[in-house]
């Protein structure tokens, strides 16, 4: 009998005011799905720091998968459109919000995965509560932290 380690979720946490009470939980996921990701997303740089002039056939695929991505990761969230019902934590939610907006949403998922920061930075951080886990790098010096200098 093997180890089978349970998929962490993280809530993202948001230090943006506008966006008190908004409550995003997200899975892990792979490293094979980070890596895709994660390439994916380097790729599509230039259009999320307003230089390119077209989108490729390649980059629309890529969107795809960013996007498909988060959707798949979604575990739940409190997101309500304009007339005050909720949207569903899918796919076809994920497509219906704002592009701004996703990529907060997106962004604040990478960093919590992966810990992978996005390019155009923004005001908000990952966080996590309860059960759920939290990703970061301690940054404290080490003998600080008890370890042998």
């Amino acid at each position: 009998m093997g180890f089978v380690r349970a998929a962490p979720t993280y809530r993202l946490t948001f230090e943006d005011p506008s966006l008190a009470g908004l409550v995003v939980r997200v899975r892990s996921v792979s490293t094979g799905e980070l890596m895709d990701v994660i390439n994916a997303y380097a790729r599509l740089s230039p259009l999320f720091t307003g230089s390119a002039t077209s989108i490729s056939p390649e980059e629309a695929a890529g969107l795809d998968l960013l996007f498909s991505s988060f959707a798949e990761a979604l575990v739940e969230w409190n997101v309500e459109d304009e007339r005050g019902r909720p949207v569903p934590a899918d796919l076809a939610g994920v497509r219906s919000l704002d592009a701004p907006f996703t990529m907060l949403l997106f962004r604040e998922w990478m960093q919590a995965a992966g810990g992978v920061p996005g390019p155009l930075g923004g005001g908000s951080t990952p966080g996590a509560t309860g059960g759920e886990q939290e990703m970061g790098i301690p940054m404290e010096p080490l003998t600080a932290a008890g370890l042998p200098s």
